[in-house]
């Protein structure tokens, strides 16, 4: 498995293989748990070659400090990378991803509006900033997100296609812990009462899926569902429930064929993300 760490060194790696050949690409922040290894094991049933990479993006961050206590694990998660026989893994180093005097941005679309885009600005234009970078980067065929950061896949979705990127964007279901609850690098940071409690966003999206299936399709009546559910844990604060169209994002009053019901919960000072389609 190569560790390549400049752009240079991935040109040259990309000239020495098979015109014919395919590959697959995971871009990740590292922290590398059984979500990323999903994301991992289909890339490479699927391509010919598979490509990670390993980096903390610091301008889709809205906090220095989240920045600063994201987890760094590289021996660990270079360690999984070869377990799943992965070709090669980009890490960058800050400087070689944003030079001095960087100063080109990618403005993401309608996509990135509501949700994250509202709670966290400018986020949206960091990941689709340095996604596009990845992707002039390692010119891949197909590249592999999960669904726990649905709007996240929405936003690069539009990106690619719009911006003309020669690459499929393919999203995988979301890998969950025993009791439910999305896994996510952030879990990490949970104390023990909050880990427990924290299932109880998963029960919650599970009850409100079931009350559209039972025909109540208001959007508002199932975002209240679940914040309703939620308040009755005295560690969990839910910044934002909202139900919107699966593909455009845009907020619907009703749900018909393609809804989604994304959320936001806060553990102290741990922000964590799920949704559930509809």
């Amino acid at each position: 498995m190569l560790v390549l760490t400049t752009p240079e060194e991935v040109r040259n790696w990309l000239q020495e293989l098979p015109t014919t050949s395919t590959r697959g690409f995971i871009p990740t922040m590292g922290a590398l748990h059984r979500g990323h290894e999903a994301l991992l094991q289909s890339s490479l049933s699927e391509n010919d070659f598979t490509v990670l990479s390993i980096f903390v993006n610091p301008t889709q961050f809205n906090e220095l400090s989240d920045y600063e206590n994201y987890p760094s694990h590289h021996s660990r998660d270079l360690a999984i990378a070869e377990h799943h026989g992965v070709d090669m893994v980009y890490l960058p180093s800050p400087d070689a991803m944003y030079p001095k005097d960087f100063g080109s941005f990618i403005e993401p679309g309608s996509t990135s509006l509501q949700m994250e885009g509202l709670h966290r600005p400018g986020h949206f234009r960091g990941v689709t900033t340095v996604v596009a970078k990845l992707f002039n980067i390692v010119q891949p065929h197909k590249a592999y997100f999960g669904k726990k950061d649905f709007q996240q896949l929405s936003v690069i979705r539009q990106m690619a296609r719009e911006l003309n990127f020669p690459v499929d964007i393919i999203g995988i279901d979301t890998v969950r812990e025993s009791d439910g609850l999305a896994m996510s690098s952030r879990n990490q940071r949970l104390n023990p009462d909050q880990r427990q409690d924290a299932c109880k966003i998963y029960e919650a999206l599970v009850a409100c899926k079931t009350m559209a299936t039972k025909g109540n399709v208001r959007g508002a009546d199932i975002s209240t569902r679940f914040e309703q559910l939620l308040e009755q844990s005295a560690l969990a604060t839910v910044e934002y429930a909202t139900v919107c169209d699966a593909y455009t994002l845009e907020l619907v009053p009703d749900i018909y064929l393609h809804g989604v019901l994304c959320v936001a919960v806060w553990y102290g000072d741990v922000r964590l993300i799920d949704n559930i389609e509809l």
